[in-house]
């Protein structure tokens, strides 16, 4: 509580334009913070899960609890994985323009699978064609089809 007293006060001295970018850019720390960036799917090696987890441990330095928190799993679900990841790609994700980015908090629903929440996340949200979505995500087309498919059943129920 002290400390955002002090923030506060800190920011009042500074002139409008500038109290203005700094939370514009606090904004955009924090936002970037819940979002992962759609290139990390696009390694063959490893499943969407792993993906999202070694993501998240590598290049956002999120413990396994916090993750576990934000994928609504459990922690020994997130250490197996993150274990799995590093063994079948030890290297870190090279750093490339983000692109499209999909939230964090998308994937907390354990109805779907992780694959089926983000190809209806690109279907919906950025309108991608499924020849698309399996090119961003370097699967078959027809893979993407019926994990479609799948998602498109489970809607209806």
């Amino acid at each position: 509580m002290l400390a955002d007293k002090e923030i506060m006060s800190s920011l009042s001295a500074l002139s409008y334009r500038e109290r203005h970018r700094i939370i514009s850019l606090l904004r955009k720390a924090v936002s970037r913070e819940d979002m992962i960036p759609c290139y990390i799917f696009r390694t063959g090696k490893l499943s969407s899960l792993e993906a999202i987890v070694k993501y998240m441990k590598e290049s956002l330095g999120l413990k396994h609890s916090e993750i576990a928190s934000m994928l609504n799993r459990d922690s020994r679900t997130i250490w197996s994985t993150y274990r799995k990841a590093r063994s079948k790609m030890p290297e870190r994700f090279k750093s490339q323009q983000p692109g499209i980015t999909i939230p964090i908090k998308i994937f907390r629903d354990r109805k779907l699978s992780v694959l089926e929440t983000l190809v209806a996340y690109l279907k919906k949200t950025e309108k991608l064609s499924n020849k698309q979505i399996a090119a961003r995500l370097n699967r078959k087309y027809r893979t993407i089809l019926t994990v479609h498919s799948r998602y498109m059943s489970k809607a209806m129920i």
